[in-house]
């Protein structure tokens, strides 16, 4: 089975980390605390 690794992020500096330890993919995201919202969730008003 092919896994990746993606990882949500709120800042430059959290991409930066997450490609450091081995990330595949990043996911800008707002609001992490309350279980993030995405740029998609945002403009649908989620």
């Amino acid at each position: 089975m092919d896994y990746r690794f993606e990882i949500a992020v709120d800042s430059l500096e959290s991409a930066q980390t997450a490609q450091d330890c081995g990330a595949d993919r990043v996911e800008f995201c707002a609001d992490l605390a309350s279980g993030g919202q995405n740029r998609h969730h945002a403009r649908r008003g989620h």
